[in-house]
Parts: C-alpha cells; sequence; structure tokens
C-alpha cells in the first residue's frame, strides 16, 4: 500500500481527507467516481520541500498507473510539472538516464512501458500552445495509453471544453481514470525554474457540470488508507 511506501520519506501529509465515494464497475477494473457536490472531492495535499522530494511522489504514483489513467498536470511554470513527469517516465521505462524532453513544442513525447506482459505507450503531453484540443487524438491516446499531461487544467475548462469539436475528449476523459495533480509555490515569491523552494502538491479528483471524473481501483484504494 501506498502508506507503507511513504513510511520513510521526508514528504509531510495532510490530514484533511473527504472520502464519500459511489462505485461502479467496468470491464476492464472497479473505479470510483463522485458525485457533482464538491463536499465530496477527493482532496489530499502534500507538503514537497525540495525537487527529491517532488521525485519521491512521483515514484510512488508511477506504479500504480496502467491503461486508461490520465494524469492532469496542473501549476506555474517551474512549478514541478516537469519534474514530476520527468521522473514517472524514467520510473515506468526502468530507465533513469533516459532523456525525457519537455514536450512543449512536439506536443507528444510517446514512450513505452511494460504492465503485466502487456506493452503500452507513455505519452507526455503539453498543451500551453494549444487552441484547440482535438489537434491531437486524445480519444485515442486516452484509450490505449497512459498519459501525463502538463498544462492539463486546460481539460477541466468548461467554456473550452463545451465546444462541439471537444465533445469526443469529453467523453474519454470519463471513461477513463483521471487524477489531477496541482503544484503551487507555498509562498508568495518570484518562481526560479525546478527550484527548490517549498511548495504544496494537492491530489485530487473533482467533478464538474460538463464531466465526472473516475479515479482507478489502486490509485482510489492506496490513498483512501494514507493517513
Amino acid at each position: 500500500m501506498l502508506k507503507n511506501l511513504f513510511k520513510h520519506t521526508k514528504l509531510n501529509l495532510s490530514k484533511r481527507n473527504t472520502f464519500l465515494y459511489n462505485s461502479s464497475t467496468s470491464q476492464c477494473c472497479k473505479r470510483y467516481f463522485l458525485n457533482d457536490t464538491s463536499k465530496q472531492d477527493f482532496h489530499k495535499q502534500i507538503l514537497s520541500h525540495t525537487i527529491s522530494d517532488t521525485q519521491q511522489l512521483a515514484s510512488k504514483i508511477a506504479p500504480l498507473l496502467k491503461e486508461k489513467d490520465i494524469l492532469l498536470l496542473i501549476g506555474e511554470i517551474g512549478s514541478g510539472k516537469s519534474v514530476f513527469a520527468r521522473h514517472a517516465i524514467r520510473l515506468l521505462e526502468n530507465d533513469m538516464t533516459l532523456d525525457v524532453p519537455s514536450p512543449t513544442f512536439l506536443l507528444d513525447n510517446i514512450y513505452e512501458t511494460k504492465i503485466l506482459d502487456k506493452t503500452l505507450e507513455i505519452h507526455h503531453i503539453d498543451l500551453y500552445r494549444l487552441d484547440r484540443m482535438d489537434r491531437l487524438d486524445l480519444p485515442q491516446i486516452f484509450e490505449n495509453s497512459i498519459s501525463l499531461i502538463e498544462w492539463g487544467d486546460r481539460l477541466l475548462d468548461r467554456k473550452l471544453m463545451s465546444e462541439v469539436y471537444h465533445l469526443s475528449i469529453k467523453q474519454s476523459m470519463e471513461q477513463s481514470n483521471v487524477l489531477i495533480v496541482k503544484f503551487e509555490y507555498q509562498e508568495n515569491s518570484l518562481y526560479k525554474i525546478d527550484s527548490e523552494e517549498k511548495r504544496t502538491i494537492t491530489l485530487m479528483s473533482k467533478t464538474s457540470s460538463f464531466c465526472c471524473i473516475f479515479l482507478s481501483e489502486a490509485i482510489h484504494s492506496s490513498f483512501i488508507h494514507l493517513n
């Protein structure tokens, strides 16, 4: 369990938790979903003091990821999104020296991992420069891959995602397992890219009026028992 994995880490875990879930089953696995009320949002805060702390969190989440899992990485430039994604991808690839460049210009960098003898693609995506999300085949990516998406808050933008050409993406997200990872500096100061300043990392799954977000059984089971 993730609780045991965190036992010897320096990360400080907030005890502010609300876990009120309904469950449903699909062909792939059990998933946990939230009704459309803010009081039922999954919410776990972690204090990261260093880049190493952010990497440690990635090392706890990466082994839980599987097909159809989506991580929406949210935060300002230099807040830790790329540090987290880079470390998670190296762990999934089982190569800690792997070059993991930013997907800022290519938009989607693709890697591979093997889970339960099945080869899966890992998509490291950056949505910052996209004016329309359908310029990437996100439904196909979400269906068959593990996705780590920087500037993932764009997929939670109600106005943007209500456009007709984004409907298939919204529907695909509702069939996937989504975890939001939000990076915020603890103090109001000028950020420094990949700096060692303290930051709060919030793990959450939040429904909205336009999209019902699901958590995978592995992530739900791990975090619901984490004190």
